[in-house]
C-alpha cells in the first residue's frame, strides 16, 4: 500500500512560507504513532527538497530502507539504501515493490504528482490545531477531483487530528 502520510496546518499547508516545519516543534512528545507506522515501510518515496532537508537534518534516519528520490538532480554522497528516479512517476508501477508499505514523503509537489499518477492509495493525515497564514499546500494546482473514503478519525493530545482516507479508484 501507497501511503502519504503528513501533518498538515488546520489551512491545509504542510510548512511554512520559507518551506520550513519547526512550526511543528510545538506538537514534540505527542505519540502519533508513527513507529509502528515506520516498522510497517518498507520503502520511502521522497521529493527532492524533503530529501536535501532530512539530509541537512544530520544523522541518516531512514537506515535500513530502501529510498527512491524523485528528481532530475543527481544525488551525491547518498546514504546507503538511496537511489534516484529521474524518470516518469508512470514508470513507479514498475520499481516500487510489490509487497511492503510504501511512504510517500514529500511535499505538495510530490503528494499531487503521485495522486494524479494514482500511486496513492491512503492518505494518512494529522491536523494540527494551527493556522498558517500562508505556506506550502498538501496539494498544489492541478490535482482533478479525487474521491476519498474515510476510514480513520481520531482525536490526539493537543487537539490534533487524524484523519485517514483511502484513495477510491
Amino acid at each position: 500500500m501507497n501511503r502519504a502520510y503528513l501533518a498538515v496546518s488546520a489551512n491545509g499547508c504542510i510548512a511554512d512560507a520559507e518551506g520550513g516545519v519547526a512550526w511543528l516543534e510545538q506538537f514534540d512528545g505527542v505519540e502519533l504513532g508513527f513507529d509502528a507506522f515506520m516498522s510497517s515501510i518498507q520503502t520511502i518515496v521522497s521529493g527532492r527538497t524533503t530529501y536535501d532537508q532530512v539530509r541537512g537534518f544530520g544523522v541518516w534516519p531512514y537506515a535500513g530502507k530502501d529510498v527512491i528520490v524523485v528528481s532530475s538532480r543527481p544525488l551525491d554522497d547518498a546514504p546507503d539504501g538511496v537511489r534516484l528516479h529521474s524518470g516518469p512517476l508512470e514508470d513507479f508501477r514498475d520499481v516500487l515493490p510489490k509487497k511492503g508499505d510504501v511512504w510517500i514523503l514529500g511535499g505538495g509537489k510530490l503528494v499531487s504528482a503521485m495522486l494524479n499518477a494514482k500511486l496513492v492509495d491512503r492518505l494518512e493525515l494529522f491536523v494540527m490545531p494551527i493556522i498558517l497564514g500562508g505556506g506550502v499546500p498538501l496539494v498544489t494546482d492541478g490535482v482533478g477531483e479525487l474521491p476519498l473514503k474515510l476510514v480513520t478519525c481520531k482525536t490526539h493530545p493537543k487537539e490534533i487530528v487524524e484523519l485517514v482516507y483511502d484513495v477510491v479508484d
